[in-house]
């Protein structure tokens, strides 16, 4: 009866150590504010006070999926799925799309980090980290030049790796103007 008891428990501690070692994250920020602005121009032309609400000044509404799935030997699956929105009138950002800010999916292990799908550049993952006001939309580093403004590349590959003290990323886009044309990857229309 005790063997049977103790291979039950063993079982079951088993199955729930499995479990442990995959999950799913679901994350979220709401960034509203009320500004206001004193002399502002009417349509007459007269000096107004104006009071609104402004949805993102400091970290970009967004809700998102971050899964991680061991797959033994060091090896991990990984996926993020993130979407953008704007809290005054909840329309999605990022030109309308369901998962703008981040849709990828890769391999982890003790070397790094490689993934494919919808990324931040890494100038933007550079600016994170060392721009004090990079939470701050409206006040970071990428507002003040247009250059900075492309955050995201479709359709690339990514790999972040970590060597001790020294951080190594790379990110090839096999399609920077962001438009999807069947067999066509190298058009230069514009880009976001």
């Amino acid at each position: 009866m005790k063997l049977k008891l103790f291979a039950i428990s063993a079982g079951l501690l088993a199955s729930a150590s499995t479990y442990a070692q995959s999950s799913v994250t679901l994350y979220g920020i709401v960034d509203a504010g009320v500004e206001y602005l004193n002399k502002v121009p009417d349509a007459a032309g007269n000096s107004s006070n104006l009071m609104a609400l402004q949805s993102g000044s400091q970290a970009g509404s967004r809700w998102g999926l971050r899964g991680v799935e061991d797959l033994g030997g060091g090896l991990k699956g990984v996926f993020t799925l993130e979407s953008g929105f704007t809290v005054d009138d909840g329309k999605m950002a990022q030109g309308n799309r369901l998962f703008g800010r981040a849709a990828y999916v890769g391999l982890q292990n003790q070397w790094g980090q490689l993934t494919l799908g919808r990324h931040a550049a890494p100038f933007w993952d550079f600016a994170g980290a060392f721009d004090p006001m990079s939470n701050a939309g409206r006040y970071a580093i990428g507002a003040q030049d247009p250059f900075m403004l492309s955050q995201r590349a479709d359709n690339s590959a990514k790999y972040i790796g970590k060597f001790g003290g020294l951080t190594v990323t790379g990110l090839y886009s096999f399609n920077y103007n962001n438009q999807e044309i069947p067999g066509n990857f190298t058009t230069a229309a514009s880009t976001r």
